[in-house]
């Protein structure tokens, strides 16, 4: 966050026709972050198709509460099918499963820890 300074624009429940909007303009966002999937009022899977064909050379990120492991709602879950690259966090660890393979491992992107300490003290009191 302090790399990007002042080049992040954070939103409160803009609605979708609103992003449309921001993203037609000049200088508009290249990441853009939707989070939670499930508390956007109408946002369909057809909305979602529309954004990435409208807007090819922008990165969606849509983030979706789970449950038993699985996306929550039907909308979600929709969108997990979609992606390219999926990434599941637990226990401050991302861990990746893509449609890019990656050499050394066969298959796409390597898990992450996200905080060491964090990631420590959850295996410890999880294993």
């Amino acid at each position: 966050m302090e790399e990007a300074e002042d080049r992040i624009v954070l939103l409160d429940k803009e609605q979708l026709k609103q992003l449309k909007e921001r993203l037609k303009k000049r200088k508009s966002p290249d990441i853009i972050v939707i989070d939670s999937v499930k508390y956007v009022l109408g946002l369909k899977l057809s909305d979602i198709m529309t954004l990435k064909d409208q807007f090819p050379d922008k990165l969606f990120v849509f983030i979706a509460h789970e449950k038993n492991g699985e996306p929550d709602g039907a909308l979600a879950g929709a969108i997990k099918y979609d992606a390219d690259v999926k990434i599941r966090t637990n226990g401050y660890t991302a861990y990746f499963t893509t449609r890019f393979e990656d050499a050394e491992r066969g298959e796409g992107g390597a898990d992450f820890i996200i905080w060491e300490k964090g990631a420590n003290e959850y295996n410890a009191k999880n294993l």
